[in-house]
C-alpha cells in the first residue's frame, strides 16, 4: 500500500463537474492494473467482493466507481472480463461504463437497489447475457431496440416506475421468467404473447382486464396477477395448459370462470380477498390442485368433490350448512382465520388427513377430535397452547406434529399413544422437561426441541433408531453427547441453534 494519502481523499468536496475533470486529468497515466491501485492508495484487487467492500468501506461515489470499471475494462482484466455473474446491488448507480458492452463472457447481471432512470444502452450490446436483474430501480421506460438481449432468459423489472411495456419485447424469443410487478402498467402488448415464458410475475400493478396476451402463452406455468383491479377473468384462460399456479388474490373477482376447471395441472389457486360467491361447478374435477385460499370471499357452498381448501370461519360456517359437498376435504387450511375455537363441524370429516391451524388464538380442541380418524398431519403452529390438549392423544394414525411457538409447558407420557408419530416439532415453547417416554415412539425421524428452557435429565436420545434429525439448543449437549450421539445414530443430522 503507497503511504501517500489516498486518492479518493483528494477529491473530497469537488463537485461532479470537478470531478470528472480530475478523473480525466489522471486518466492518461493510468496504464494498467497496477499503476491504477497504487493510484488510488490501495490494495491490488481480484474479485468483486473485494472492489465492492473498498466501495462501501471508503463510500465511493458513483463517478469514481464507474471510472474505475471502466479502467478495469479496458485493462482487460482477467477477473473483470472473465467473470459470468457480476453483481452490483444497492451502490446508487444511474448507468453503466462506456465500454460495457465488451463483456463478451457476462451471462448473469444484477443491478437492483440504485437509480437507474433510463435502461442502460449498453446493456443491448452485451452478446451472451441471460439473467439481468434492474428491480427496484426508477426506469420509467423501456427501450424499443433490444439488440442482443434475445439471449435473455430471466428479467427481472419490478418496483420500478413503468406504465407501458414495448411490443418490441415480443422479441425476446428465449424469455422464461419475467417478473414485472410493482409498476403501473395497465395494459400488456399482444406481442408478449409469443414468448416463451414459464415464470410471469405482474402482480401489483394497475390492470382492470386481463390481457388478451396471457391466454397465448402456452408455456406458462406460474402466472401471478394478484393485488390488481381485475373483475372477470375470462374463460379463455382454459387455453394455458400448462398453468400449474395461479395468485389471483386482492382483485376484485365475483366468479371463476369455467375454463379454469380445464386445467388439469393446476396445483395452486389463489384467489383470497376477492368478492367470488360461488365456484365452478367442476372445480373438484381438478385432481392435482393441492392449495386452494379462498379466505375473505362471499363463497356460501362448495362443489363437491373438492379434497384441499384454505378458508376464513365466517365462510365455514356458511359452506357446513351443506356438509355433504365437504366429506371429500381432505385437506383444510384455517391459517390466520382468528379461531378461538375448531369449528364443531370440522371434526365431521372422515377423510380429513390435514388440518393446519397455523395463527389462531385456539388453548384447546373438542374431544370430538377422535372422529378424525384419517388425519395425518395437524399444524397447531401459533397459538396459546399451554399443554397439549387430550383429544390430540387420539389421533392414533396421526404422523406429523407441530407445535412450535406456544406455551406449552409439559408433554405427558400419552405421547406413547401416537404410535405413527414419525415428525414432532416443539420448538419455541415453555418445556423444562421432555418425557422419558419420548424416545419409545418406534417410528420417530424428526424431532425439534429448540428455543425451549430445557433441564437435565434429558431422554436417552440413542433409543431413537430411526432418528434422521433433532434439532436442539447448543447449550443443551454438551459435544460429548452429540459426538456419541452421532456415533450411535449414524443416519440422524444433529442440528445446534
Amino acid at each position: 500500500m503507497n503511504n501517500r494519502t489516498p486518492f479518493w481523499k483528494t477529491i473530497d468536496g469537488l463537485t461532479q463537474a470537478e470531478l470528472k475533470d480530475r478523473l480525466n486529468e489522471v486518466r492518461p497515466s493510468v496504464t494498467n492494473e497496477d499503476v491504477l491501485w497504487d493510484t488510488l492508495g490501495a490494495s491490488k484487487i481480484s474479485d468483486w467482493y473485494a472492489l465492492l467492500d473498498l466501495a462501501e468501506h471508503h463510500m465511493l461515489g458513483e463517478e469514481l466507481l464507474i471510472w474505475i470499471l471502466e479502467c478495469l475494462i479496458s485493462f482487460h482484466a482477467d477477473w473483470i472480463m472473465n467473470a459470468e455473474e457480476w453483481y452490483l446491488p444497492n451502490l446508487n448507480l444511474s448507468k453503466l461504463p462506456q465500454n460495457f458492452s465488451q463483456l463478451s463472457n457476462l451471462r448473469c447481471l444484477i443491478l437492483s437497489g440504485n437509480n437507474f432512470e433510463y435502461f442502460p444502452k449498453q446493456l443491448t450490446e452485451v452478446p451472451l447475457l441471460k439473467k439481468l436483474d434492474l428491480s427496484m430501480n426508477n426506469i420509467r421506460a423501456l427501450p424499443k431496440n433490444w439488440g442482443t438481449l434475445n439471449t435473455l432468459e430471466e428479467l427481472h423489472l419490478s418496483e420500478n416506475q413503468l406504465s407501458v411495456l414495448p411490443r418490441e419485447m415480443g422479441g425476446l424469443s428465449n424469455l422464461k421468467h419475467l417478473s414485472i410487478w410493482g409498476n403501473q402498467i395497465s395494459q400488456l402488448p399482444i406481442e408478449l404473447g409469443v414468448l416463451p415464458l414459464r415464470h410471469f410475475n405482474i402482480s401489483h400493478n394497475e390492470l382492470s382486464q386481463f390481457p388478451l396476451c396471457l391466454a397465448q402463452l402456452s408455456n406458462l406455468c406460474h402466472l401471478d396477477l394478484s393485488f390488481n383491479q381485475l373483475d372477470e377473468i375470462p374463460n379463455s384462460i382454459q387455453e394455458m395448459s400448462q398453468l400449474e399456479v395461479i395468485h389471483l388474490a386482492y382483485n376484485c373477482l365475483q366468479e371463476l370462470p369455467h375454463g379454469i376447471t380445464r386445467l388439469t395441472r393446476l396445483q395452486t389457486l389463489l384467489v383470497q380477498e376477492n368478492r367470488i360467491v360461488k365456484l365452478p361447478a367442476e372445480m373438484g374435477q381438478l385432481s392435482n390442485l393441492k392449495d386452494l385460499d379462498l379466505q375473505n370471499n362471499q363463497i356460501t357452498s362448495l362443489p363437491s368433490g373438492l379434497t384441499t381448501i384454505r378458508i376464513d370461519e365466517k365462510q365455514w360456517i356458511e359452506i357446513s350448512k351443506t356438509f355433504e359437498t365437504l366429506l371429500s376435504l381432505k385437506h383444510i387450511s384455517f391459517v390466520g382465520a382468528g379461531l378461538t375455537a375448531l369449528p364443531p363441524s370440522v371434526c365431521g370429516l372422515s377423510n380429513l388427513q390435514v388440518l393446519d391451524l397455523t395463527s389462531n388464538k385456539l388453548h384447546t380442541l373438542p374431544e370430538e377430535m377422535v372422529q378424525l380418524t384419517s388425519l395425518r398431519t395437524l399444524d397447531l403452529t401459533d397459538n396459546q397452547f399451554t399443554h397439549l390438549p387430550d383429544s390430540v392423544y387420539t389421533l392414533e394414525r396421526l404422523e406429523e406434529l407441530t407445535l412450535e411457538s406456544n406455551y406449552i409447558r409439559t408433554i405427558d407420557d400419552s405421547i406413547l399413544q401416537l404410535s405413527q408419530l414419525n415428525d414432532l416439532n416443539l420448538m419455541n415453547n415453555m418445556l423444562t422437561r421432555l418425557p422419558k417416554t419420548l424416545v419409545c415412539l418406534p417410528l420417530l425421524k424428526k424431532l425439534n426441541v429448540a428455543e425451549n428452557p430445557l433441564q437435565s435429565p434429558l431422554p436417552d436420545f440413542q433409543q431413537l433408531l430411526q432418528l434422521t434429525e433433532l434439532i436442539i439448543d447448543m447449550d443443551i449437549l454438551s459435544e460429548d453427547i452429540i459426538h456419541q450421539l452421532e456415533q450411535e445414530l449414524p443416519n440422524a443430522i444433529i442440528i445446534t441453534l
